[in-house]
């Protein structure tokens, strides 16, 4: 690629390893490179994701009955409101590298606008600023916040199904109390989980699941602290969620991943501090029951009007008007013409938001410190578990909105007293976090991190499994270097399933299953029987338990179409390894674990019983075609390892009738005794299905190898290889 050249001050190359490096004298200059860099590589992806955003794929893209519920649903949350207005938040300074940035991206849309929209006769817009503060909202909630409201919604239909408060105790311990049983039966449920679910589209990549620790450098073989991450979100697709980039400005850089459509980088380091994250699982959306008539709701003895906010959506260039009424409680899921009880839901990052949380990034480019990426982190609006590490020291900040709340937030509240409203949200430094700890590391999995906060604004997160692993290994190691990190990253052990098989193997008998659940050694391999005989039996225990959710049409609605059973698999497990509850209809768990044994897999033979890596395959699959022309720009099949409670997670489902998966999308490792980091990414630099860089990793994801990027190194291939000596 030609080195591009702007005003004599930018210099513009691609690395040997593909990712595009910019390099100025001063940082508007060097963000109007980190935009033009975006849309070389990413501009497809970018302007997709902003239509999908804007809730106009039926005018631009696809008119379909699928696509129209996208479009409603964008517009009902109504991501772009006040987005000009946040810019007054921002420093000058920061206003500045943001409008250089859109000037960088306009610039190669300029030069070039991604033939996929040209062949569809699409105008392309100029990027605005307030297009990133629409993609800040986007990714705080799909598909984390999308989760919570997925299991709070199935609480409601659990109440009107009339499952006993007893069994929901159990389900939801501690989580239920003051909970109004009579008032959430007459909710008039409009949306629902069953049968109808949001049909994700492809442009939007499902976030949730993801790894990260920092080790203190008293437990390194270099003597530094090590940074690792793997975001584990959806590798079923191409381009990758992901874009990497090297910024520097004079002896300033930062280098990392990022997401096309915000500035600057995610997960990464500049010369001082190295930082990386997960999704913290913070629960800031809520419900209120809405009391309803004439088009008013009613609160503190008296009736007031909803707010009526009119949307046009277009359909083959006919108008179509959509209507959502809204109160200080958030959007209303009904017409409040028609009496009655409905849900209003709000979201913490739903407005008023975005601004912050670019100002953090473009902060966190230039600070020096551990302690003060601390501060500077904490008060991103997204909800995210972040470690840091600088030369000497580790630490954990979580950021997001957390509301002040009077109930637990899991189930609707009353809307008819205003005691139930929102009174702000908790201070970032009342939220978990902690510097330097004793134990000389910090892992983060999603797992439940409420002990390090004065506050605790968790209440449904995944299973502590993949953070008690890892935490077992850095607790006993010493010397720990990059390459211990790596096997770290592909660690295939489930300690869910050695915790089930303590019930399961004295109840075995004598099958061949039997045999080979003996002498399975938990990893979830490509070749592993067990793992395959294990998911088997698990799945059909899930069944026998909780099966009384609705009957067998919903549950295998609940576990193959939502990701109800594959976030909150905690709740589940937590009922099934007790030795006797009420979800049990009166059996002992020994009798619940041999039905589910008996019925799955003590009848098969030898010759039925498969391989975990059987299934375990996924097509790239190009996120603008959707599966059509699958030959030219498809990629696959991938083999995935791995299970939901493994450190590399392995999950395939469907989501709205679409196959998506949670695997290692990227993986990084920072030495802060070097100057560069390690990665790889599911996937290759750029969107162009032409490009040499549209799949160049994903032999390297396969193979575990990792790719070096150094501002000051340029044979990385050459340095990789010392690190390992």
């Amino acid at each position: 690629m030609k080195n591009l050249f702007y005003k004599e001050k930018i210099l513009f190359k691609r690395l040997k390893n593909g990712v595009l490096c910019v390099e100025a004298n001063n940082q508007e200059d060097m963000y109007f490179g980190n935009g033009y860099a975006q849309a070389v590589d990413r501009a497809m992806q970018m302007i997709l994701t902003r239509i999908i955003g804007q809730g106009r794929i039926c005018e631009l893209l696809k008119n379909s009955d699928a696509t129209w519920e996208v479009d409603v649903f964008f517009r009902r949350m109504n991501w772009q409101k006040n987005a000009e207005r946040e810019l007054e938040k921002m420093s000058a300074e920061n206003i500045a590298k943001l409008t250089a940035w859109c000037k960088g991206v306009n610039h190669a849309l300029r030069e070039s606008i991604p033939w996929e929209f040209r062949l569809l006769g699409i105008r392309v817009e100029p990027w605005e600023i307030k297009d990133s503060v629409l993609f800040m909202r986007m990714i705080s909630y799909l598909n984390l916040q999308q989760s919570q409201a997925e299991m709070e919604n199935l609480i409601m239909q659990l109440v009107q199904n009339s499952i006993p408060l007893s069994h929901l105790n159990e389900l939801f311990p501690g989580q239920l109390e003051g909970i109004d049983i009579d008032l959430i039966k007459k909710v008039q449920l409009q949306e629902t989980i069953v049968p109808k679910n949001l049909p994700w589209m492809p442009g939007i990549s499902a976030s949730i699941a993801s790894n990260n620790w920092v080790i203190d450098g008293s437990k390194t073989l270099s003597g530094n602290p090590i940074l690792a991450n793997d975001p584990h979100l959806e590798g079923n697709r191409l381009p990758n969620v992901w874009q990497e980039v090297l910024l520097k400005c004079q002896e300033n850089y930062v280098v990392g991943a990022g997401m096309p459509g915000i500035p600057g980088v995610l997960i990464g380091r500049n010369n001082n501090v190295s930082w990386g994250a997960t999704y913290s699982f913070m629960d800031s959306l809520d419900s209120w029951v809405e009391t309803c008539q004439d088009g008013r709701y009613f609160k503190d003895d008296q009736w007031h009007p909803f707010t009526k906010r009119e949307e046009t959506i277009y359909r083959k260039k006919k108008a179509h008007k959509v209507y959502f009424y809204e109160n200080e409680h958030g959007i209303l899921s009904g017409d409040p013409y028609n009496s009655g009880c409905y849900l209003a839901t709000k979201w913490a990052c739903s407005e008023n938001t975005g601004a912050l949380s670019l100002d953090s990034l473009f902060c966190a480019a230039f600070t020096v410190s551990t302690e003060e990426m601390m501060d500077v982190l904490g008060q991103l609006e997204v909800p995210f578990n972040w470690v840091i590490a600088d030369h000497q020291n580790i630490a954990y900040q979580m950021s997001g909105l957390s509301p002040i709340r009077n109930w637990s937030g899991l189930y609707p509240a009353d809307g008819r007293f205003s005691e139930n409203d929102w009174q702000g949200f908790h201070s970032y430094k009342d939220l978990p976090r902690v510097l330097n700890p004793e134990q000389k590391y910090i892992v983060t999995a999603n797992n439940d991190l409420n002990h390090l906060g004065k506050v605790s604004p968790i209440n449904l997160c995944m299973g502590s499994y993949r953070a008690n692993i890892l935490s077992q290994i850095l607790e006993k190691a010493e010397d720990i270097s990059s390459a211990d990190c790596i096997k770290m990253q592909h660690n295939l052990f489930s300690l869910q399933a050695k915790d089930f098989m303590k019930v399961l193997k004295p109840i075995l008998d004598n099958s061949d299953a039997a045999q080979e659940l003996r002498e399975w050694n938990y990893q979830y391999d490509l070749l592993s029987k067990g793992a395959w005989l294990f998911e088997q039996f698990y799945g059909q225990l899930l069944y026998d338990v909780f099966a009384t959710i609705g009957g067998e049409t919903v549950f295998r609605f609940l576990q193959k179409e939502t990701g109800i059973f594959v976030d909150f698999f905690k709740n589940f497990d937590c009922i099934l390894l007790q030795k006797t509850n009420c979800w049990f209809a009166g059996k002992t768990q020994e009798q619940v674990f041999n039905d589910a044994y008996q019925k799955s897999i003590a009848r098969l033979s030898s010759s039925e019983i498969k391989t975990w890596g059987s299934n375990q395959k996924i097509e790239l699959t190009n996120i603008f075609f959707s599966g059509k022309f699958k030959w030219l720009f498809d990629y696959g099949p991938v083999d995935i390892p791995g299970g939901r409670a493994t450190a590399q997670q392995g999950q395939i489902y469907q989501s709205g009738g679409r196959k998506t998966s949670f695997v290692p999308s990227l993986r990084v490792i920072v030495d802060m005794n070097t100057t560069g980091i390690m990665s790889h990414i599911l996937g290759g630099p750029s969107d162009r299905r032409f490009s040499r860089y549209y799949t160049s990793e994903v032999d390297m994801w396969r193979t575990q190898r990792y790719k070096y990027i150094d501002p000051f190194v340029e044979d990385e291939a050459k340095f990789i290889s010392n690190l390992f000596t």
